[in-house]
C-alpha cells in the first residue's frame, strides 16, 4: 500500500485503517485496502488537479499580457510608420526647396 508523504493524508489513511480493523467484520465507507489506496491516489490527483489548474491559469494571464503587448506594439509600429510617411515627404520637400535655392 502506498502512503503519501502527505502527514495529513496519511493520518487521514492510518486513521481509516484503524478504524476499519478494529470494527472486524463491519465495513464502511472505505471497506477494503484497494479501496483506501484509491482514496489516497484520489488525493494525489486532486493535488495534481489544483496543480495544473494553478499553471493553466497563470500560462492563460502570460498569453493575454504578450497578446496585449503585440497590439501595443503594431499601433506603436503603425505609428512610427505614419511619422516617417510625413518625414519622408518633408524632406523630399526640403530637398526640391534646396535644388532650387541652388539654381537661383
Amino acid at each position: 500500500m502506498r502512503l503519501n508523504n502527505n502527514s495529513s493524508s496519511s493520518a487521514s489513511v492510518a486513521s481509516r485503517l484503524y478504524t476499519n480493523g478494529t470494527r472486524g467484520s463491519q465495513r464502511g465507507s472505505f471497506g477494503s485496502e484497494p479501496e483506501l489506496m484509491s482514496f489516497s491516489d484520489n488525493e494525489t490527483s486532486i493535488h495534481e488537479l489544483n496543480e495544473i489548474c494553478s499553471q493553466v491559469s497563470s500560462l492563460s494571464k502570460k498569453v493575454n499580457e504578450l497578446e496585449e503587448e503585440r497590439m501595443n506594439s503594431g499601433e506603436e509600429k503603425a505609428r512610427l510608420r505614419a511619422d516617417n510617411a510625413v518625414l519622408t515627404e518633408r524632406v523630399h520637400i526640403l530637398e526640391e526647396q534646396l535644388q532650387a535655392a541652388e539654381q537661383s
